[in-house]
């Protein structure tokens, strides 16, 4: 009887342990009971059927190996130090690499083709190097000019009772909380006296302007940018920090423009300039059109205007303080306000007023339901106004004057008739011509195109301009616009070189 691979033949059996591979055991039947055994082994996990004469052996080399392993068991633990333990004498193993890249085996460098590579040889004859080796050479220049950083170091655990593996998931749990808590460093409101502000490429590299960038402006709800000045050119382009591609030109025939920005909707771009009647290009038609007057007003053109956030009005600034306000629907001429002085500059606000600023340093808050002036007050120090803008939260007031200073006041003005600022901003000594406010109210950016690089940052909520930024080489001609990107990690600058100079600001980043 053979089952199980045995075969009997004769007074021997055979057991097949697998092909072309075979084991005999000798004996007669009287044997059965080995080969039993023998099959019992294969079936449950013994590894090698071995014969009688062999098990005796092996039991025999079996018993000498045993005595052999103890006696150097025992010198063993005579001549080596003691099994190292965790506590104050404990040292951390070296950490084993996370991942290992198996075609760095394969691959081969040739460090001769580059300067920098060459500094990795060790001697002249060394041309290629293997993918691991070029990987270490690199890592040792790095840690001696650099050193090794400290994220990369272990941590290790004064632990007596944890074991290796559970040390390995501590000290990975201790980098993730290293690292977390670096993250939650980043204090919730901008820090004041230093900003983090990096140069990134031009926003309008893909098209610098022929000339000078007379207007700037993000748009209302995305990274798109538009550039406009006196080469009769409005440029587009999608702002990523990195390529900064142009999306459309629209040329605009015998038309300087001055003044040209998104409506609050993002639907339209409105462009006006030193020729009379303006321009009006439709984003998603890609129409353009021209009003060529306003009804009632014989003035030669109208360069400078402000859309309501609502989508209502277009307030044009005219002559002799003459404020005048078109239908945003149908371009047509509604009603006008008129105010001592010239008109310098106007700002909507989100509760249906209206604040213009005029030459004789006095500002006007005009109410736009009952269409009437309800309160002004002068801007302290002011001889002649220039710029006015406000934070986005509505907090604080802020004016411009030809003095170039900026001063900074709360709510309150726009009932006080004397009111007092609360901070003046005094680094800029020529005409303010540029202030805007980024979209959490934190960061405000006051410039003027009468004297080179004169820009400066304001912490808004401690009223201080932050101190690193700009640098005496960082604005390279006059600033002649800027603005916010709608999430605030981006600010651009025109200049009168026809760039507009890319910054991130980490911090909303």
């Amino acid at each position: 009887m053979a089952t199980g691979g045995a075969r009997a033949r004769g007074d021997s059996y055979i057991i097949d342990r697998r092909p072309n591979e075979r084991i005999s055991l000798e004996g007669t039947k009287d044997e059965s009971d080995l080969v039993e055994k023998t099959l019992e082994d294969l079936v449950f996990g013994f590894k090698e059927p071995v014969s009688k004469k062999e098990t005796v052996e092996s039991e025999t080399e079996s018993s000498a190996s045993d005595q052999r392993d103890d006696s150097e068991s025992t010198d063993s633990e005579v001549a080596q130090p003691p099994v190292e333990k965790r506590g104050k004498h404990y040292a951390p193993k070296k950490t084993a690499p996370v991942w290992r890249d198996e075609d760095d085996e394969q691959l081969t460098v040739d460090v001769t083709s580059e300067s920098l590579t060459k500094k990795l040889r060790h001697t002249v004859s060394e041309t290629v190097m293997k993918g691991h080796t070029y990987s270490k050479r690199l890592r040792n220049q790095f840690e001696s000019v650099v050193g090794v950083p400290e994220w990369s170091k272990g941590r290790a655990k004064d632990s007596d009772s944890e074991s290796d593996s559970e040390s390995e998931g501590d000290s990975e749990g201790d980098n993730l909380e290293d690292t977390a808590r670096r993250y939650l460093k980043r204090s919730s409101k901008l820090p004041k006296g230093m900003i983090d502000i990096k140069r990134m490429r031009d926003a309008n590299f893909a098209k610098p302007a022929a000339g000078v960038i007379q207007s700037l402006q993000f748009h209302p709800s995305s990274n798109v940018l538009l550039t406009a000045g006196f080469h009769k050119t409005i440029d587009i382009f999608q702002v990523d920090g990195e390529s900064n591609p142009k999306l459309q030109s629209i040329h605009l025939e015998k038309f300087p423009v001055v003044s040209a920005q998104f409506t609050p909707d993002g639907r339209e771009v409105i462009a006006a300039g030193i020729v009379r009647g303006f321009f009006v290009y439709d984003m998603y038609s890609s129409k353009v059109t021209k009003v060529l007057g306003i009804k009632g007003h014989k003035d030669k053109y109208y360069n400078s205007f402000k859309v309501s956030p609502d989508n209502k009005f277009i307030a044009f600034l005219g002559k002799d303080g003459y404020i005048i306000f078109l239908s945003y629907k149908s371009k047509e001429w509604l009603f006008d306000f008129k105010m001592n002085g010239t008109v310098k500059d106007i700002l909507f606000t989100s509760n249906d007023q209206l604040l213009s600023f005029g030459s004789d340093g006095e500002v006007y808050v005009w109410d736009l339901t009952n269409r009437a002036c309800i309160h002004k007050f002068r801007d302290k120090g002011c001889v002649s106004g220039q710029c006015i803008s406000a934070s986005p939260d509505g907090q604080v007031i802020v004016c411009g004057s030809d003095s170039g200073v900026v001063n900074i006041y709360d709510g309150s003005c726009l009932s006080n008739p004397a009111p007092d600022p609360l901070r003046s901003i005094t680094n800029l000594t020529t005409s303010i011509s540029n202030m805007c406010v980024n979209c959490t109210s934190e960061v405000m950016a006051v410039s003027s195109k009468k004297k080179k690089g004169a820009l400066k940052l304001v912490h808004l909520p401690s009223k201080t301009v932050f101190s690193n930024w700009p640098g005496p080489k960082t604005l390279k001609g006059h600033v002649t616009a800027t603005d916010f990107s709608p999430s605030s990690s981006f600010f651009a600058v025109g200049n009168d070189k026809g760039k507009a100079l890319l910054f991130r600001l980490n911090y909303y980043s």
